[in-house]
C-alpha cells in the first residue's frame, strides 16, 4: 500500500503535525504569560486596597487572581486575539508590538465592560482595568513574538529547504 502524500498534513495544507504542537504550544505559553501578568498586578492590587488584613492571604488572592484572569485571557486569545491573527496575516502585518496594543486596548476594554468599571471612575476600578491591559498586553506580545519568528523562520525554509523536523510523521 502506497502512502497518500497528504499524510502528516493538517486540515490546514499549509501546516505540519509539529507546526500546529507548536502552535498550540505557543498558544497555550502566551495565554499563560498574560495570565501571570495580570494575576500579579491584581494580586498587588487586591494586597494593597486591603493592607494589613490582606497580608497573610496573599497566596490565596494570588491563586484566585490566577484563575480569574486565566479565564479571561483564555476567553479573550480565543476570541480576540485568534480572529486578529487571521487579520493581520490577511494584512500581511503581523507585528508584535501591534499584537500588544490590540490585546492592552482589548483587556482594558473587557474588564471594563464586564465590571463595568468605567461607571465607577476611581483608582480602584483604573487599577482593576490596568491589569486587565496588562494581562492582554503580555499574552499579545508573547504569541506576536512567536508569529514573527515563525515567519522568520518560513521565509529561512523557503530559501534553505524545508526543516528536517517537518517531514516527520
Amino acid at each position: 500500500m502506497t502512502a497518500d502524500p497528504r499524510d502528516g498534513i493538517s486540515g490546514f495544507t499549509e501546516y505540519s503535525k509539529i507546526r500546529v504542537m507548536d502552535m498550540l504550544a505557543q498558544l497555550w505559553s502566551a495565554v499563560g504569560w498574560g495570565t501571570l501578568a495580570g494575576a500579579i498586578m491584581l494580586t498587588v492590587f487586591i494586597v494593597i486596597s486591603a493592607w494589613p488584613d490582606s497580608a497573610e492571604l496573599i497566596l490565596t488572592a494570588f491563586i484566585v487572581a490566577f484563575l480569574i484572569v486565566g479565564l479571561f485571557n483564555i476567553a479573550g486569545m480565543l476570541l480576540i486575539g485568534l480572529p486578529l491573527t487571521a487579520l493581520l496575516k490577511a494584512l500581511r502585518f503581523e507585528k508584535a508590538g501591534l499584537y500588544a496594543a490590540f490585546g492592552a486596548l482589548a483587556g482594558f476594554a473587557i474588564i471594563a465592560i464586564t465590571f463595568e468599571a468605567y461607571r465607577l471612575l476611581s483608582l480602584e476600578s483604573l487599577l482593576l482595568t490596568c491589569s486587565g491591559a496588562v494581562a492582554g498586553a503580555a499574552c499579545a506580545w508573547r504569541w506576536g513574538r512567536w508569529r514573527e519568528s515563525w515567519y522568520r523562520n518560513a521565509d529561512a525554509d523557503a530559501q534553505t529547504g524545508p526543516h528536517p523536523a517537518d517531514s516527520e510523521t
